[in-house]
């Protein structure tokens, strides 16, 4: 278990690593599972990743400007993270974007 990690934190990412890559994940699902997102815009361009890591390979390309809805955020060696949704599309992102 990532050592920056621990209560409320710890339960969000179990419930975030549920949700599988690609899988189709309802608005009321998420946030039974994470609580109530929050409206954010990118203002950087940016691409999901499946896991908080800078090693893991970049996904989908987000531009700046974008509206998305932020659920979680977490902190780990590789900085602060958050987890979105932008259109079907959920993955992290550096909270600083």
């Amino acid at each position: 278990m990532n050592r920056f990690l621990s209560g409320k934190a710890v339960r969000s990412a179990a419930a975030i690593a549920a949700v599988e890559p690609g899988q189709q994940v309802s608005e009321a699902d998420l946030a039974a599972r994470l609580g109530p997102a929050t409206p954010v815009v990118l203002m950087e361009a940016t691409a999901l990743r499946e896991q908080p890591r800078n090693a893991v390979r970049p996904g989908l390309s987000v531009p700046s400007g974008v509206q998305v809805r932020a659920y979680q955020r977490i902190y780990n060696e590789d900085g602060h993270w958050s987890f979105i949704r932008v259109d079907d599309a959920l993955g992290w992102v550096p909270s600083s974007v």
